[in-house]
């Protein structure tokens, strides 16, 4: 009888994991290098600083190799990768004909679409720091009555905004599904890259 047993929980453990395998498989998420620049929204001033959102451009491609219907659920930053998120920390933006935009709703997964967001970080810099930053940048849009700017591809600036954030803050693009097929939910990390 214990025998029987044990087939039938290595058999139960076999279903488990292959079909938590095809699930991830269903969805392959492949970074794309990207030409968008780096965006900067200036926020509250103080005596010797100014707040600021610092926004890094991803670009990624999500293809859906199986004919389940797929709905993309959510696309958030998450600072550790898991279900926690704070628009305090950070939070993201996505791109619509090349402005920032306040995009909502499921959207049907295809067979393979190309997503452009901003990971935006909140931080601060000084005078002098602020002064640099807008020498080499351009006007790009306003948004939450804020000026945002395009920075330009300046070594100097790049350094003194990536030093802003550290590691452990740069989070991942956690993305949410849902399968009709399966009536499951699933989701699925990419690292933050600067």
């Amino acid at each position: 009888m214990r025998y029987y047993k044990r087939i039938l929980v290595c058999l139960f453990t076999i279903i488990f994991l292959f079909s938590c395998n095809s699930q991830e498989k269903e969805i392959i998420i492949n970074r794309v290098n990207t030409k968008l620049p780096i965006k900067i929204m200036l926020s509250e001033s103080y005596n010797d600083s100014t707040r600021i959102r610092l926004m890094i451009p991803q670009e990624f491609e999500m293809i859906n190799y199986q004919n389940s219907k797929i709905d993309l659920e959510g696309i958030r930053l998450s600072i550790t990768g898991s279900n926690v998120f704070s628009a305090r920390k950070g939070y993201l933006e996505i791109v619509k004909d090349s402005l920032l935009s306040n995009k909502s709703g499921i959207i049907k997964l295809s067979k393979q679409e190309k997503y452009k967001v901003y990971a935006c970080y909140h931080s601060f810099v000084t005078d002098t720091e602020k002064n640099i930053i807008l020498n080499n940048s351009n006007f790009s849009q306003k948004k939450y009555n804020q000026k945002i700017y395009n920075i330009n591809e300046v070594s100097q600036v790049k350094k003194i905004l990536f030093e802003k954030i550290p590691d452990s803050l740069k989070g991942y693009i956690q993305i949410s599904f849902y399968n009709n097929s399966t009536k499951e939910f699933f989701a699925k990390n990419i690292p933050i890259k600067f």
